[in-house]
């Protein structure tokens, strides 16, 4: 996706405007799909500020810089919604 109003500042264009279906690109060397760049991931963290309760998010999207790195982490406010920011179910796998 193209950030700032669909120009190519991020260096990676492609055909989406904002966050990329699941299974869009290649699979990793682990198999799994979309491990980083789609949209910022929910963690369990919690981070107070004040009053305020905000949740850490990890692995960039495409609303970011590629300079950001995929062991940079934000936090949001839980009660706001956020296009780039969304999670991952997982399970232990016996």
């Amino acid at each position: 996706a193209y950030t700032y109003a669909n120009s190519d500042m991020n260096g990676a264009p492609d055909k989406w405007e904002y966050c990329a279906p699941v299974g869009s690109f290649k699979l990793n060397g682990y198999g799994l799909y979309d491990m980083a760049g789609n949209v910022w991931e929910w963690c369990q963290d919690r981070w107070t500020y004040g009053i305020e309760t905000h949740r850490l998010v990890k692995g960039g999207s495409w609303d970011d810089n590629p300079a950001i790195g995929l062991d940079e982490s934000k936090v949001y406010r839980l009660e706001v919604a956020y296009r780039h920011i969304g999670f991952r179910c997982v399970a232990d796998v016996p």
